[in-house]
C-alpha cells in the first residue's frame, strides 16, 4: 500500500501544508512498520496572486517556492532515519488552465466580432461525401 494524502492548496497556508506532510502523512499514515513510503499530492486549482508566506511576517512567495520548501522538509525527514517515514511531495498545478466554457465563449465572441467587421457570417465548410 502507498498512502497518498491529497490537498487542494488554494486556501491553505504553508503551516497547514507542513502539517499535512508532517502530522497527517508521516504522523498518521506512515507511522506503521509496513507503511514507510507515502506521497503528499498538492493540487493548485486557482492562481494565488498574493502568494504564500513561509515565515510569519516574511515575504510572499510563489507556489514553486512553497514546493521547494516542502521538498526540503520531506527530504530532511527521509534523511533523518532510513527506517522512518519516507515522504515525497508532488503537485498538480492546473491554475493556468482555461476552462472549456471560457474558451468557447472567447471563440463565439471572436466569430461575432469578425462577422460585425465583414458583414458576412463565417460558416464551417460542409462535409460532402462523394
Amino acid at each position: 500500500d502507498l498512502p497518498i494524502e491529497i490537498k487542494v492548496a488554494d486556501g491553505l497556508s504553508v503551516k497547514q501544508l507542513e502539517a499535512a506532510l508532517e502530522v497527517q502523512l508521516c504522523g498518521q499514515y506512515l507511522r506503521h512498520e509496513t507503511a514507510r513510503h507515502g506521497i503528499l499530492l498538492l493540487v493548485l486549482q486557482q492562481p494565488r496572486p498574493g502568494g504564500w508566506e513561509i515565515a510569519p511576517g516574511g515575504p510572499l512567495v510563489t507556489f514553486a517556492v512553497v514546493m521547494e520548501h516542502l521538498h526540503a522538509r520531506a527530504r530532511a525527514m527521509r534523511e533523518s532515519a532510513a527506517t522512518g517515514p519516507q515522504p515525497i511531495v508532488c503537485a498538480i498545478d492546473v491554475s493556468g488552465v482555461v476552462p472549456l466554457k471560457d474558451k468557447r465563449a472567447a471563440a463565439r465572441a471572436k466569430r461575432k466580432s469578425n462577422t460585425a467587421k465583414t458583414g458576412k457570417s463565417i460558416k464551417a465548410p460542409s462535409k460532402r461525401r462523394t
